[in-house]
């Protein structure tokens, strides 16, 4: 690989984690997904920094152009990531659900006592899977 090209790309995938080290630290991103994040920009350095590594995975994969590896792998990167969201989306919304649910229950109710009732009804009921 051409010194340019490593020197690039060792230069974005730095950026990247340092980026996302410095939001973990401000805690603008939680640590899940910081873990994600800094898997991903440790991939790309490795693929700088190892290319007789990336030529080896080429070949184990049947890609002729290690480029293409690096484009494959970021595509799979980032389709986890996405798998990763929309599991969490998938229980955030079960969760709004439920809390929805519980605020109809005891502003139906009217009253306190009936609405803890209501909670623990609501509470002892087990989680529906799809």
């Amino acid at each position: 690989m051409p010194f340019r090209q490593v020197l690039v790309v060792s230069f974005l995938s730095a950026v990247e984690i340092l980026v996302v080290l410095e939001l973990a630290r401000r805690r603008r991103l939680k640590e899940e997904y910081a873990l994600l994040w800094l898997a991903g920009g440790l991939l790309g350095l490795a693929c700088a920094l190892w290319y007789r590594g990336l030529l080896l995975l080429s070949s184990l994969v049947g890609i002729v152009i290690p480029t293409s590896t690096v484009f494959f792998l970021a595509l799979l990167a980032l389709g986890f990531i996405s798998l990763h969201f929309a599991v969490r989306v998938s229980d955030l919304s079960e969760k709004v659900q439920r809390l929805a649910q519980e605020i109809a229950l005891l502003k139906g109710e009217g009253g306190a006592g009936r609405g803890r009732q209501a909670h623990r009804a609501l509470a002892g009921r087990p989680r529906e899977k799809p």
